[in-house]
């Protein structure tokens, strides 16, 4: 089970206070009782600062390769991992040609995603949601559909925003 919690820390004196007003939280609390003797990660990131490439690469990471990880799973890839899924969705739609003058052969090697540009990035990212789409038939849900699923648990919500007016 993952969940998602919205932190504003205090304006306090001490970390300690900073860290009750996260823990006297009644989600949080909820969450941390629910799963008792469990192995839970916590991951801290500021969501208001995060640039154009960093969503990318979160969305890339979390979705993507999750989406991957379960086709190739279902295709029959025993001990499929983040790193495998990156490995082979590289290999599919992350991969450069290099020209040797001397041997006058072509080698294909895989393009390395911190050294790709954003334009490249995003390129890559829609070329793994087509391919996962259209080859391998699996839905990629968009980030807010994600995010959505993620805090409640249940696929096919999307979210409503308000009209202004």
């Amino acid at each position: 089970m993952n969940t998602i919690f919205t932190f504003y820390p205090s304006d306090s004196h001490s970390s300690k206070e900073i860290a009750e007003s996260l823990t006297s939280q009644k989600d949080f609390n909820t969450f941390l009782r629910g799963n008792i003797g469990k192995s839970i990660t916590v991951e801290l990131k500021l969501t208001e600062k995060l640039s154009e490439k960093e969503r990318m690469y979160g969305f890339y990471h979390r979705v993507i390769l999750g989406v991957a990880m379960q086709v190739f799973t279902n295709e029959g890839w025993d001990g499929m991992d983040k790193v495998k899924a990156d490995y082979f969705m590289k290999a599919e739609c992350g991969k450069g040609i290099m020209y040797n003058p001397i041997t006058e052969a072509e080698e294909v090697y895989l393009l390395d995603k911190a050294r790709m540009n954003k334009d490249r990035l995003r390129k890559f990212i829609m070329d793994c949601i087509t391919f996962l789409e259209i080859e391998k038939g699996a839905k990629v849900p968009d980030s807010s559909e994600y995010m959505m699923e993620l805090r409640t648990g249940f696929s096919g919500f999307k979210s409503v925003k308000k009209k202004k007016g």
